[in-house]
């Protein structure tokens, strides 16, 4: 046996069976009353079961029970032990064989007993035995020391056992009324779903629809059950006959291959059959296979003919979304991605991104640049990356003296070092344009220009200390590694 998703038991070799001692409980309870009634919602796996198999039982073993509920091919049988049968509860009580009634389907099954009218059997709400001819006996000989069992036989050897469903199973000290079991079977099983299929473009009524009860039936297949018309405009009536016939569900694009209980519905609404409440189409259930799991399995409908329409495709109106999910604070700050790093020092400094010596740089270097622009997964190796770039990008621009005599009007660099940096204003001809690239003007949220110009002075007084004095090639060198310093820093790296 196995549990099932949707509730409920599946028996396929194997049984539940409670101790004696715990099962007296049902003796005593309806002993007190003389009556009772089993209720259960089962699914029998095939119409090919005989024995009868045990669906549920109170009993000792095969030859002796107080009730049993069971199988014989498309039959369902009630066995009671009263004054009037044997120790096996036979004669059984079963549904008409021409009629049949069991079905590989989820039905609702009730056995009620009486002293006065003896057994009765109801599927689906619905008395589906003739009169018990054992009608008039009472239950005095009952046993006490028998056992609860489902899907099979206490003490037996698997030979009368059932295989199929059961999602609830009920005992009651009491013999349900009609009404009573009309009112459980309308009730239902598990959890159920509305699902609505809007057909009030193709026909003249307002917000009418063709609607099913759905339930996960097992982990693998939904129960889809008595499809009604109707408007959920309570003034609303038809105003002509709507014929509707054949219906067919569809699931993730296709017609589901089996499980069409509606494809010989022929049927029409009209002013004298609809009511505020709808019309129901069919009492029939019918499974239908799941693919995707619940979460994103999507239906239609296929009509012959709906209203004035043939071969009619209906689908269900989106689902309204829900409230969105108050995800963790996320940072307003951000990270250059590695194409986003790569065009930004290409404008920054005017040196092409196909520049032989920063290609080169680019292809050694891109996988180790940040892939996402979430700042928490910045790592050190992303920055040495960048670093190696933003030095090939200053080196092309500084090599270039074109480029760089654009870049950095007015400064020398045919100069020593301690002499082209000696004065504020000779190295404001390298700061101000680095900042003016790299800084930006203008934004809600930038570096403070001058904090950035203290820290590349700093650095520049660093390179220009040269014991016995910095030769001319030192000053191409302090330019390039100022401006490395400024392009791959957090000023570019950073959004």
């Amino acid at each position: 046996y196995k549990w099932v998703s949707g509730w409920g038991l599946e028996f396929s070799g194997g049984r539940a069976q409670a101790l004696t001692g715990t099962s007296r409980k049902l003796y005593d309870f309806i002993r007190s009353t003389g009556e009772y009634s089993i209720e259960a919602w089962v699914v029998p796996a095939n119409v090919t079961q005989e024995g009868p198999a045990r669906i549920i039982s109170y009993s000792a073993g095969t030859e002796a029970r107080n009730f049993t509920l069971g199988q014989t091919l498309y039959n369902y049988d009630f066995l009671n032990r009263s004054s009037t049968t044997d120790a096996n509860g036979m004669p059984a009580l079963s549904t008409p064989d021409d009629a049949e009634v069991l079905q590989a389907t989820q039905q609702h099954v009730v056995l009620t007993f009486d002293p006065v009218e003896g057994r009765k059997i109801y599927v689906n709400g619905e008395l589906a035995s003739g009169p018990d001819p054992e009608a008039g006996s009472g239950i005095g000989d009952w046993s006490d020391n028998f056992a609860f069992v489902l899907g099979d036989e206490a003490g037996s050897a698997g030979d009368v056992g059932w295989a199929g469903k059961l999602r609830l199973v009920a005992v009651h000290s009491r013999a349900l009324s009609p009404d009573q079991v009309r009112q459980n079977f309308e009730a239902g099983v598990g959890e159920k779903f509305f699902l609505l299929f809007n057909v009030s473009e193709l026909i003249d009524m307002p917000e009418s629809y063709v609607m099913f009860e759905v339930s996960q039936f097992d982990d693998y297949a939904y129960l889809f059950n008595r499809p009604t018309f109707i408007s959920l405009d309570p003034e609303a009536t038809p105003s002509a006959s709507i014929p509707i016939r054949a219906i067919r569900i569809g699931i993730n694009g296709k017609l589901a291959p089996v499980g069409q209980a509606y494809r010989l519905l022929d049927t029409q609404i009209d002013s004298g059959n609809y009511t505020p409440g709808g019309v129901v189409l069919s009492t029939l259930g019918t499974v239908i296979a799941s693919e995707k799991g619940p979460e994103a399995d999507e239906f239609f409908l296929v009509f012959e003919q709906l209203g004035s329409h043939v071969n009619v495709i209906a689908e269900p109106d989106p689902v309204p979304p829900g409230p969105p999910v108050d995800l963790d604070p996320a940072p307003e700050i951000g990270l250059r991605t590695f194409e986003e790093i790569h065009a930004s020092m290409a404008a920054a400094t005017g040196v092409a991104r196909t520049q032989p010596d920063v290609a080169a740089t680019w292809e050694t270097v891109k996988q180790q640049l940040p892939t996402v622009e979430d700042i928490e997964g910045f790592v050190s190796s992303q920055q040495t990356g960048i670093s190696q770039l933003a030095i090939e990008y200053c080196n092309a621009l500084v090599e270039d003296t074109t480029l760089r005599a654009g870049f950095f009007p007015g400064f020398d660099f045919g100069l020593p070092a301690e002499q082209a940096f000696d004065t504020q204003a000779e190295r404001d001809l390298v700061l101000q344009p680095l900042m003016d690239a790299v800084v930006g003007t203008g934004l809600l949220t930038q570096p403070d220009r001058d904090a950035v110009a203290t820290e590349l002075g700093s650095l520049i007084d660093r390179l220009t200390t040269c014991p016995g004095g910095c030769d001319s090639e030192r000053t191409g060198t302090v330019v390039k590694a100022t401006c490395a310093a400024a392009l791959g820093s957090a000023m570019l790296t950073l959004q």
